[in-house]
């Protein structure tokens, strides 16, 4: 069971908060569970002014992914460009803009691919949340598997297969 919560602080200090449970299962190809670890793994990914979750089966390219994301240097890139890569998915989602496809982050549209290409079902994919501060404002988005950013959040957004009992907590609250 994954769980992971971002919640947009909109009084006094403003900031968005994230956190998420750390364990990580893997499964055999019939469904059977393998091992469980804690700790090794990481869900939650973060930059200057922008923080990445993720939900959903651990791939090759998911890794190397969140990889990228806190160790750009490593891929011939930099923190500068990992940071542009968000601001631009987020500007494509704002302008209603698409890539050659309907998604908005191209990177995680092209991991989304290769998945498919691995007969990986969409159900099992996952999919990811993003909190950044962008010209000035802090947001908070939902993106599906396929790098489709769902809508932009308001107040706070659950994931994973907790995210309907956290729902039912927060409304209470």
């Amino acid at each position: 069971m994954t769980t992971i919560l971002g919640i947009k602080a909109n009084r006094g200090l403003e900031g968005i908060v994230f956190c998420s449970d750390m364990q990580f299962t893997y499964y055999s190809e019939d469904d059977i569970i393998i091992r469980k670890e804690v700790g090794k793994e990481k869900k939650l990914s973060h930059g200057n002014n922008w923080v990445f979750g993720f939900q959903g089966i651990v791939s090759r390219e998911i890794t190397e992914f969140r990889d990228y994301l806190t160790n750009p240097e490593k891929y011939g890139s930099s923190k500068k460009n990992v940071t542009s890569l968000f601001k631009r998915s987020v500007d494509n989602y704002k302008k209603g803009d698409k890539f050659k496809g309907k998604f908005h982050c191209k990177k995680l549209h092209d991991i989304y691919q290769s998945s498919l290409a691995k007969g990986i079902v969409e159900e099992d994919m996952g999919c990811y949340i993003l909190g950044m501060y962008i010209k000035g404002k802090l947001g908070l988005w939902k993106i599906d598997e396929s790098g489709v950013f769902i809508n932009e959040i308001d107040k706070y957004l659950p994931i994973g297969s907790g995210a309907n009992l956290l729902k039912t907590i927060l409304k209470k609250i």
